[in-house]
């Protein structure tokens, strides 16, 4: 039995198998590649990515950059509940911290790659309305961006779609470098996993209680479960309406998107339009299953990212556990919605024990030089 490993709590409320997903928890596998991009792990290319994400000139107003709505002194989002770009969207800006962690991209999960993800806010008219018209002229009126532009794809005299592309894999390649290192949950998972007994001591006794509530009693790691404190799926939680809004179809309109999407990986622009990646959308199709369902977002650096859910509907981590604690003001979910989700009744500590577990998740931010525009 394991559960004297754990220090400092009540050993009847610790079993196996939550020690087991506690360890199994713990990060330790590197970021998969993504053959559809070929450029993802070329440093070149990194560069112009992480330039033109800067890059206010590429918007239709001059103003507006993929910084505007990931800011990275704000985890790479933003404290506003719905971003804004040149104008107003219709949904919260996730997080890019480990996004290349992540298998579908959007709340809706309407693109299968980061390359094609990073397509979709330079061309939306609320976000940047840019183009392919407007990137030239930007690469030709900034001769540094120019130049390294075409040391990595050639000249831009391609075809808009072709330009788009390579954008898009630059800023990919950028992305995938805004990477978060081990949290103090990931030194616990490993003292557990060690029986190391001095290391577990250093682990917040508060936090502790929380995570064996986390793996255990409250069932969180139905949705939030392995590494990255995700299924990767789509759920309907009944979360409460934002007022004057339209309703939302989350992955029903997300599955509708990417079959109609000409950058998907099976695509003429993919770098392997027939691996894995690709193979995969055979199979996938839009029901009305789908309806109302968004992605389960990593809890990784969970504390950095407020507000929370698709739209911004919570602006702390306490109001987001005294939902899943009450489900109060929840919508009602119809027999699509989650018949797992019931409410967790928890007490006072209970949740003070759960937001001081979802603390220790916060891991070492990427290096400086990556938080800001690069220097030619």
């Amino acid at each position: 039995m394991l559960a004297h490993l754990l220090l400092l709590v009540a050993p009847a409320q610790v079993t196996d198998p939550v020690l087991a997903a506690m360890m199994r928890a713990e990060r330790r596998v590197e970021v998969a590649q993504d053959e559809t991009n070929a450029l993802e792990d070329s440093p070149a290319a990194a560069r112009v990515g992480q330039a033109l994400f800067y890059n206010s000139s590429i918007s239709s107003n001059g103003k507006v950059s993929c910084a505007t709505c990931h800011e990275p002194s704000l985890g790479f989002t933003t404290r506003e509940p719905l971003a804004r770009g040149v104008g107003l969207t219709e949904r919260n800006a996730p997080t890019l911290l480990d996004v290349s962690r992540r298998r579908w991209f959007g709340w809706g999960g309407r693109n299968d790659s980061l390359w094609s993800q990073a397509i979709v806010p330079l061309l939306a008219p609320q976000e940047m309305g840019s183009s392919a018209e407007q990137l030239r002229r930007a690469l030709q009126a900034q001769p540094e961006l120019g130049r390294a532009w075409t040391k990595v794809h050639g000249e831009s005299a391609v075809s808009d779609d072709v330009l788009l592309a390579q954008a898009g894999k630059s800023l990919a390649a950028y992305q995938r470098r805004l990477v978060t290192g081990r949290s103090a949950f990931d030194d616990y998972a490993r003292a557990l996993r060690d029986k190391d007994a001095a290391a577990q001591a250093q682990y917040p006794p508060l936090a502790a209680q929380g995570a064996l509530l986390f793996f255990g009693r409250a069932g969180c790691r139905s949705c939030h479960v392995g590494p990255e404190f995700t299924d990767e799926e789509f759920h309907d939680l009944g979360l409460p309406p934002v007022r004057g809004r339209k309703p939302d179809e989350g992955r029903r309109e997300g599955l509708r998107l990417l079959a109609a999407d000409r950058f998907r990986a099976d695509s003429a622009f993919s770098d392997a339009p027939r691996g894995l990646r690709a193979q995969e959308l055979a199979f996938l199709a839009a029901t009305d299953d789908d309806w109302g369902r968004f992605k389960t977002p990593s809890l990784r650096n969970v504390t950095r990212t407020a507000p929370y859910m698709h739209t911004g509907q919570f602006g702390t981590l306490q109001e987001v556990l005294r939902f899943y604690s009450t489900l109060e003001g929840a919508a009602p979910r119809g027999h699509h919605g989650e018949t797992v989700l019931k409410p967790l009744h928890l007490t006072e500590d209970e949740l003070k024990a759960l937001e001081a577990f979802l603390q220790t998740l916060e891991g070492s931010l990427p290096p400086d030089e990556l938080l800001r525009p690069p220097v030619w």
